[in-house]
């Protein structure tokens, strides 16, 4: 039965792939860079899965599919699509097979474990009237259904997920019944102690090392405090830790901007400041994740304590790169959890400052990363996404939001270039006739689109068409310097954004 439904896996996606990869060979080379992408997070979770409850033969398993990931990665790089693809295919069968093993060896004792911990947390919670420790509760026992329901089906990934999920969810209840119980305004008084310590140590890191980023950001911080205060005195307890959540997020980045500013270049003092700033973020955002009922943003929570804790386990065997980098990993999930937990409470504004400010420390560590390696097209990249930085920053404040969410956008893909380009020791190969065609069509359609654009009237498609002009400028200006791999990457954002602005009159 196992063997049937992995065959029928590699069938589906077998299929799959052999549907997409009839498309143009720049459409086939994104689809395969996209299929890549999906390849390493399935590795990833699986990784995590067999070192946590697996056996040597889903071990072996694995490092064949990490060499097939290797050997697809390479022949994408020499542009060998046919082969990136078998070796995409190979990839997955490992990784599935590996699971399967995996679910087959420990999959009945989680779920009895699961069983074991919510009928402790039963006890706990029965005779309390505590109602939040009741509605958590009551997720944990839904999660070990879907779990038991997953694991009779033989899917590998989704029982371990709703063991996951179950097994915090008991946890959390648990602990509001053992634990002093806390109501809103108690935690108010915590959050309010968390960020008068945070804004003292964020002073005396600015004492030391003066930053204008770094003071903007705890004058922000000081005036979210301040709303905090009033929203307190109003008794609006939860607006009031709303605003210390996002104060102390704020104070946490000046730290490390002044930090980093301190330490240089050197991985062993930088890590350390990383992973004491981590530990900081995790435990003020902490109470926020276990309150929501997003079970996406959870699952990016726990995904973040896990990666924090192998970074702590590199940097104890003195590997600082790699725990610099897993650390880096659990602060992006960190990030994405806070995203979507804040999308729902923040308006428009809120949420571009908040993107922005990411934006611009995610500028200095990939400028910091570039000016290391001395590669030259990496250096561009990081140059065009910071002017993008610049006009999204001026763009929110005359309140264009629409136009400054899409210049973060391209300023972030702009710097995924970049780190790609390093990462991968020189660009990819790229040949001169093939982007000079793609200039010439460029010409063509954009020639085509601007009689459209300016018959619309249409402002946010004119601004959209404007951004495609300027990008399509830069690469025909790396094309003449022969930076080819600049040139096309930029030149097929231009094209993107083309659509985009086409897409809006139609």
């Amino acid at each position: 039965m196992m063997k049937t439904r992995i065959i029928a896996f590699s069938v589906i996606i077998q299929l799959i792939l052999a549907a997409s990869y009839t498309a143009y060979p720049q459409q086939n080379k994104i689809l395969i860079e996209s299929e890549l992408q999906r390849l390493k997070e399935s590795f990833s979770f699986a990784n995590e899965l067999v070192t946590a409850f697996g056996n040597r033969e889903a071990r072996h398993l694995l490092d064949d599919a990490k060499r097939s990931i290797d050997n697809a990665t390479e022949f994408y790089r020499l542009n060998r699509l046919d082969r990136a693809k078998y070796f995409i295919l190979q990839a997955y069968r490992s990784i599935q097979l590996a699971m399967k093993i995996t679910l087959n060896l420990s999959g009945r004792s989680l779920l009895e474990q699961l069983q074991d911990l919510i009928r402790q947390a039963e006890q706990a919670v029965e005779g309390t009237d505590n109602k939040e420790a009741e509605r958590l509760l009551r997720e944990a026992k839904k999660n070990l259904d879907m779990a038991r329901t997953a694991y009779k089906n033989q899917m590998a990934r989704e029982t371990f997920e709703y063991y996951r999920i179950g097994t915090f969810l008991a946890k959390k209840a648990l602990s509001l019944c053992t634990d002093r119980d806390k109501n809103t305004k108690d935690q108010f008084v915590e959050e309010k102690q968390r960020f008068e310590q945070l804004l003292q140590k964020a002073e005396n890191r600015l004492a030391e090392n003066p930053l204008k980023e770094a003071e903007q950001l705890i004058q922000n911080a000081r005036k979210l405090g301040h709303q905090a205060v009033q929203a307190f005195q109003s008794q609006h307890y939860r607006e009031g830790i709303e605003h210390y959540y996002r104060a102390t997020r704020l104070l946490l980045r000046a730290i490390e901007y002044c930090e980093s500013q301190a330490t240089g270049s050197d991985p062993k003092n930088k890590l350390e400041n990383e992973i004491q700033s981590l530990n900081d973020l995790i435990a003020s955002m902490e109470p926020k994740f276990a309150d929501t009922k997003n079970v996406r943003a959870k699952m990016l929570f726990e995904h973040a304590v896990r990666m924090r804790s192998e970074a702590q386990s590199a940097q104890e065997s003195g590997r600082y790169r790699m725990a610099l980098r897993k650390s880096e990993l659990a602060r992006n999930a960190l990030r994405r959890g806070i995203q979507m937990l804040e999308s729902k409470n923040q308006g428009l504004s809120e949420q571009i400052n908040d993107k922005l400010i990411q934006l611009q420390g995610d500028l200095e560590r990939t400028e910091e990363l570039v000016n290391n390696s001395n590669n030259r097209e990496a250096r561009h990249f990081v140059e065009l996404a910071k002017e993008y930085y610049d006009k999204s920053a001026n763009a929110s404040q005359n309140q264009r939001e629409g136009i400054s969410l899409q210049g973060i956008l391209l300023a972030h893909r702009l710097l995924n270039l970049a780190e790609d380009l390093v990462m991968n020791e020189g660009a990819l190969e790229i040949d001169k006739n093939q982007v000079e065609a793609r200039l010439k069509e460029f010409e063509h359609t954009h020639s085509e689109a601007q009689a459209d654009i300016e018959s619309s009237k249409d402002k946010r498609a004119s601004q959209l068409f404007q951004q495609s002009s300027h990008l399509y400028e830069q690469a025909k200006k790396a094309f003449e310097a022969n930076e080819l791999y600049f040139a096309m990457n930029v030149l097929e954002l231009a094209f993107a954004v083309q659509q985009r602005s086409l897409r809006t009159i139609r």
